[in-house]
């Protein structure tokens, strides 16, 4: 039976791959950021009725963008573009887009923007709407155009990702059967058989560098479409070749792909130079080298991709992320190079040597369990963090995109059960006692699994990639609409702190200006003026932003107000007060309210509860499942085995077969 490298190159390998991993990921960012730069706030804000024309508009992302590849354009009511209109080349200190005006005439206008992300250049764009006239009435959603609904994924884009998917997976499974799998040349039952095992090591690492060469290609075709993406906004026209320049060196997604692309230069050589030397004489120290530049590849792709938005949890991120590429490129990634390589040289050369055993199906199932493990695991805490609520699940195209990703995945798991019935007949009647059924299968030792049935799997996991390309150039739901209900907006909140009844009151309660009521009266005393002031603590809940305190102005002994531009961010807000009344203590008061975002808020179709923390729960439960079920699963085999003793050497045999899936 195959077995593993020893323990000190396992440790060898953790050591180096932690050394290299660590100066690479820390010396490519200092904070992983999300993809598809979302308009988070804007100043004047979206709707917003200003008494005089602003010199300059002012946008702030949930990432960092390219102010020199934005473009921002200004029309009035009539649909006549205005001139004059420049964005600055640097984002301000506070991280803010600025754009300089001409002088407005008073009316309505429409900011047209389109920006480009800094991490991975994806395009993002949108619009605001304000007036300069007062006379005029309130912007609202209805005068939106029907451009800024949301569209597909543009068609050159998902192709390229599909295949950059691919190929990276088809590399990194073929590394995972090569390192775990196949079985080592000098464990061959004769010298025939270790020929054939030194020519599949050697197909199979020629493999792994054709799909790093093939991914380099794809790469450059990346760079293309890019370097298109961003002639369409950059203010002045310049050539191809000057167009790649500021891409590659003045953003970080260009330091990526340099990385990605050097990575993979790195890898097709090493492979090569390993596939021309013998596996038996091949050094240890090379072969770690090599292959831990692989980790770093699916680091720097993790990089790239949705799931390392910007939060505090950015590290954890980044961890899922990366392994849930390992974790993909192992199990599909392992079918395509056992469908491509594997199973050919097998067919060719079975006759010849009867007694070649090429790789070890136990080695194979448990990298295969435990990939579907990681892949369910961090597939489920990275879609808590890119979809918003249920609704936003339903409601999207990303979320459409998922779904199918979701079922596909369910569907190759379920060919993989199947498989693993068929390979393991032991195990199949096993399930079937479970199940309370009470099957009794011919016990029939098979070598190899179903050959027609592994190839499904493989061509079912090129279509799961190619759904990911489509997910991974959508813009992820996380809007804070789709996390609002319209039973969650108040018109009015009441709670008695001490002796005081405290009413708040937030109107037209939209983006923008708006009039904050309080009424503090004392039920038993509705005539007393023992309050001296009141200040107003105003925190935008999702953000990590500095609270405002404003001292709110007196208008009546019991009411008080605050008149301004203050809630600038859809969503929940926490409204503090503080009470300062004659020769008595000071009174806190503490209000969650609910900004809703611009626009016709959506009625809840499912749920708009945050989906994050249910998925969070359901991963770790997931988790600790899969151990008991596991530890369970082994503790019913090794009963059944001593209750049952084989009556024979071919029921022995079949006992010691592999019992974990093959999928």
């Amino acid at each position: 039976m195959f077995k593993p490298k020893s323990t000190l190159c396992s440790h060898k390998f953790h050591l180096l791959w932690a050394l290299c991993s660590l100066v690479l990921l820390f010396g490519l960012t200092a904070k992983a950021a999300q993809a598809h730069a979302d308009i988070i706030r804007a100043e004047p804000i979206d709707g917003q009725v200003l008494e005089n024309a602003p010199t300059q508009l002012r946008f702030w992302f949930n990432e960092p963008i390219l102010p020199q590849f934005s473009l921002v354009q200004l029309v009035d009511d009539a649909n006549r573009p205005v001139a004059n209109v420049h964005v600055q080349p640097q984002l301000s200190a506070d991280g803010a887009l600025v754009v300089t005006l001409p002088q407005l005439a008073p009316g309505a206008y429409t900011v047209m923007w389109r920006v480009l992300s800094n991490v991975d250049g994806h395009l993002s764009q949108g619009f605001t709407l304000f007036s300069s006239d007062p006379s005029l009435a309130p912007i609202t959603a209805s005068t939106r155009l029907n451009a800024a609904a949301p569209t597909l994924p543009i068609w050159g884009e998902a192709w390229l990702r599909w295949g950059n998917y691919m190929l990276l997976a088809a590399l990194v499974g073929a590394l995972a059967l090569v390192w775990l799998v196949l079985i080592p040349v000098d464990k061959q039952p004769d010298a025939q058989s270790a020929r054939q095992q030194q020519r599949l090591h050697q197909r199979m690492l020629r493999w792994a560098a054709t799909c790093a060469a093939a991914a380099l290609v794809v790469g450059i075709g990346m760079l293309f479409w890019q370097v298109a993406s961003f002639q369409t906004l950059a203010t002045v026209q310049t050539s191809w070749l000057v167009q790649a320049r500021l891409v590659l060196l003045e953003t970080q997604w260009g330091v990526l792909w340099l990385t990605r692309q050097g990575l993979l230069i790195f890898l097709g050589g090493g492979l090569l130079l390993l596939a021309s030397r013998s596996a038996v004489a091949r050094s240890s120290w090379l072969q770690l080298l090599v292959f831990g530049r692989a980790i770093d590849l699916m680091i720097v792709q993790a990089l790239a991709g949705h799931a390392t938005s910007e939060s505090h949890n950015w590290l954890l991120a980044l961890t899922s992320a990366t392994l849930h590429l390992l974790a993909a490129g192992a199990w599909i990634g392992g079918l395509i190079a056992l469908v491509v390589i594997v199973l050919p040289a097998r067919a060719q050369h079975k006759s010849a040597a009867e007694q070649w055993r090429p790789l070890s199906w136990r080695a194979f199932s448990l990298l295969a369990a435990l990939s579907v493990a990681l892949l369910i695991a961090t597939g489920l805490f990275n879609m808590g963090r890119q979809v918003a609520s249920i609704d936003a699940l339903m409601d999207s195209a990303y979320g459409r995109f998922l779904l199918g990703k979701l079922g596909l995945v369910l569907f190759i798991g379920l060919c993989g059960i199947v498989n693993t019935c068929l390979l393991h007949p032991k195990l199949a009647r096993g399930m079937g006692r479970l199940l309370g059924r009470s099957t009794q299968p011919q016990l029939v030792r098979r070598s190899f699994p179903p050959v027609r049935l592994i190839a499904l799997e493989a061509v079912l996991g090129v279509l799961l990639f190619g759904i990911t390309g489509f997910i991974t150039a959508t813009s992820p739901p996380r809007d804070v609409a789709y996390t609002i209900a319209p039973a969650q907006l108040q018109k009015s909140l009441t709670q008695r702190v001490d002796d005081l009844l405290i009413t708040l009151e937030v109107s037209p309660n939209r983006l923008g200006q708006n009039l904050i009521n309080i009424r503090a009266v004392n039920p038993a005393r509705p005539m007393s003026a023992d309050i001296l002031q009141l200040y107003v603590q105003l925190t935008p809940v999702r953000q990590t932003a500095e609270p405002i305190t404003i001292l709110a102005e007196k208008i009546d002994t019991d009411q008080f107000q605050v008149i301004g531009n203050h809630l600038t961010l859809a969503g929940p807000w926490r409204i503090g007060m503080r009470i300062q009344r004659y020769g008595q203590p000071d009174l806190t008061a503490r209000f969650e309210w609910m900004v809703p975002p611009a626009g016709k808020l959506l009625p809840v179709r499912i749920s708009k509860a945050p989906l994050a923390p249910l998925l969070n729960r359901l991963v770790i439960g997931f988790l600790i499942g899969l151990v008991l079920i596991s530890g369970g699963w082994r503790w019913f085999i090794q009963r059944q085995n001593r209750l049952r003793p084989p009556q024979n050497a071919d029921m022995k045999s079949d006992l010691l077969a592999p019992t974990l899936p093959a999928a």
